[in-house]
């Protein structure tokens, strides 16, 4: 079918050990028009796919196959027209392959993850200086720096919360205050991108920084309205992040006292770009409050953390 793939695996699973392919695709096929190449892959140091090596065209009648390994990755890649690549496969068992240990990679997300604990970005002051209700328009004060006026309203957030705990989901339209949605899209629209991997997990792209040197050249000339814009993805992922929104997404979702940490993410999926579930903790690198856990289990008493892996995630798609 027109836009069939099958993503990035390598095949070792129920002790395969040469896997074949006979393609009975139409005899006038072609690789830049119909797709549906078998994409082979190369590896890096940590035996995670890249790129592709290599790309098999299905030729009528032509016979395929390969060793299943832990460096096996391969794909088949996107068909692209309404002709049918029809195939044969299967296997040859034996004994399962010994995987190397898995090398820990760190997931770019963590680099963003925060406990609410650790947050500076409270306004509250003494109970002195203010009381309940000047915390709460304190509070609205950041909160309508960004969002849409409407969402603020206690009636609106009432129904909000009616209609979430009723569905477990609701999307909120025009969210963000329409400035703000702007300047967020042109400092997106401006970023430099780079595709991010490895392919057997994930494949889409995230924003890099630019070069240091075009930057410096650049400030002198940018006005303080641009130089503010391409800082506002980064002010948003502090917003994302801060006491005030926690507060508000815990008070729409009756989730208090469940919401113990974000994760924040900027991501961009264009055609051919994926996700897939995977284990993201394998990813991680191990963080103070997890030494300190397994230390306590160590000594058989409690850990002086008491980490609960509860967490909220916001993605900004582009």
């Amino acid at each position: 079918l027109d836009t069939s793939t099958l993503l990035c695996h390598d095949d070792s699973v129920e002790g395969r050990r040469i896997a074949f392919i006979l393609y009975l695709t139409p005899p006038n096929w072609n690789l830049d028009t119909d797709g549906g190449g078998l994409g082979l892959f190369s590896v890096d140091e940590q035996l995670n796919p890249t790129e592709f090596s290599q790309v098999i065209e299905p030729v009528f009648n032509s016979f395929v196959f390969f060793e299943v390994s832990a460096v096996s990755w391969h794909q088949v890649i996107e068909v692209t027209s309404d002709k049918s690549r029809m195939s044969i496969s299967g296997w040859f068992h034996g004994e399962p392959i010994v995987r190397p240990p898995k090398i820990k990679t760190l997931n770019p997300s963590s680099s963003f993850e925060t406990n609410f604990k650790q947050l500076s970005t409270e306004t509250k002051g003494t109970e002195e200086e203010k009381g309940e209700k000047g915390e709460e328009e304190a509070a609205k004060k950041v909160l309508g720096q960004w969002i849409a006026d409407v969402y603020l309203k206690e009636d609106a957030m009432k129904s909000i919360n009616k209609q979430f705990c009723k569905n477990g989901t609701i999307e909120l339209n025009s969210f963000l205050q329409p400035q703000i949605y702007d300047q967020l899209m042109e400092s997106l629209h401006d970023q430099n991108w780079t595709l991010f991997g490895p392919p057997n997990k994930r494949l889409y792209e995230i924003p890099t920084k630019k070069n240091p040197e075009t930057l410096s050249t650049n400030s002198e000339t940018k006005t303080e309205e641009e130089n503010s814009i391409e800082s506002k993805v980064e002010d948003f992922k502090i917003f994302l992040k801060s006491a005030e929104f926690k507060q508000y997404i815990s008070k729409i979702t009756s989730l208090e006292g469940k919401i113990k940490g974000v994760n924040c993410l900027v991501r961009r999926f264009q055609k051919g770009a994926y996700t897939l579930v995977h284990d993201e903790k394998e990813e991680e690198e191990e963080t103070e409050e997890e030494k300190k856990e397994k230390e306590g289990r160590r000594r058989g008493g409690k850990s002086e953390m008491n980490v609960e892996w509860t967490r909220v995630k916001y993605q900004l798609f582009y």
